[in-house]
């Protein structure tokens, strides 16, 4: 059994309890994630005191907004006329900060889904953090950067042979590639086509450097005999979390 730490997207909904086991395919958790924010000053552009903003925003918290919907009013009278504040974007309101007068607006949609790899056990859900202990074969790695990713292992080199980044293509989107001496061109290639996990017997240092803490991508140097062995996990699912220099062979 191998314990693997998932941080969650905020308001994340979760589908599983502690202590409950899951099995492969089951949804964990599942969100939905805007990849671009935008700031709207309410209170300066209404020239009201920001801690006042609920009383002139005409959407809530979470509500959906059309481009040029209005977000805000503030009403005038025969003097003046009645101030807006319309969406520039199609989106959903995200957040009111009551202290700086701001609403954040949420755009470019992107549905989040955690779903289960392998057989296991819900060990705990915390601060946007589920702990989940999965069944398999732990091993570690010899360095490593990023945090936990899964995906089906491909073996792309030998232990002791270059990686030939002329092998790496589309069909890697989404999967871990296990190869052997890595350079700096395999390793952006591999990137680029979407693979979420690389391990080898060399990799340059300053490539795993700037993937610690990488939400999306991990990445782990490893020995010539634990080599071998992931090496029979060929087409099978492999968790990496290379920040704890782990992987798992998934039952």
């Amino acid at each position: 059994m191998s314990a693997f730490s998932f941080n969650l997207p905020k308001d994340c909904n979760v589908l599983v309890k502690e202590d409950s086991s899951i099995s492969p395919g089951v949804l964990i958790a599942e969100s939905e994630i805007f990849s671009s924010e935008i700031v709207i000053p309410v209170a300066s552009d209404l020239g009201i005191n920001p801690s006042d903003i609920n009383n002139y925003l005409l959407k809530k918290n979470g509500d959906f907004v059309n481009r040029f919907d209005q977000i805000a009013l503030k009403k005038g009278n025969i003097f003046k006329k009645n101030k807006y504040i319309s969406s520039p974007v199609n989106g959903k309101l995200i957040s009111i900060n009551e202290e700086k007068g701001e609403v954040v607006l949420g755009f470019e949609r992107n549905e989040y889904k955690l779903i289960s790899p392998g057989l296991g056990k819900v060990l705990e859900i915390k601060d946007g953090n589920i702990k989940i202990d999965f069944q398999g074969k732990e091993i570690g790695l010899e360095d490593g950067g990023g945090m936990v990713s899964f995906g089906e292992l491909n073996i792309i080199s030998g232990f002791d042979e270059e990686v030939d980044h002329l092998l790496i293509n589309d069909s890697h989107n989404g999967k871990i590639l296990l190869g052997g001496i890595w350079g700096k061109i395999d390793l952006a290639k591999a990137k680029a086509v979407g693979v979420c996990g690389i391990i080898g017997k060399q990799i340059v240092s300053d490539f795993i450097k700037e993937f610690q803490d990488n939400p999306v991508f991990s990445i782990g140097t490893i020995s010539e005999k634990n080599y071998s062995v992931s090496k029979g996990h060929n087409e099978k699912l492999l968790i990496i979390d290379g920040d704890n220099k782990l992987i798992c062979l998934l039952k």
